[in-house]
């Protein structure tokens, strides 16, 4: 339960949200010998976006 008074959470994809997605790529690149196309994260908000990776090949 929360406090009305509670401070309402922001929405959208923050550096913070982005960095976390980027290391479960990383990870899964680690564990797996291949980068995912998408990453899910689960957000504060109990939200679970999914982020479609960028560059999905090892580089610079």
């Amino acid at each position: 339960m929360t406090s009305p008074d509670a401070p309402q959470l922001r929405r959208g994809w923050t550096t913070g949200a982005c960095a976390a997605a980027a290391t479960c790529a990383a990870i899964e690149r680690l564990w797996g010998g291949a980068f995912p196309e998408r990453v899910e994260i689960t957000l504060p908000t109990g939200e679970t976006p999914e982020f479609a990776l960028e560059i999905t090949r090892p580089g610079d």
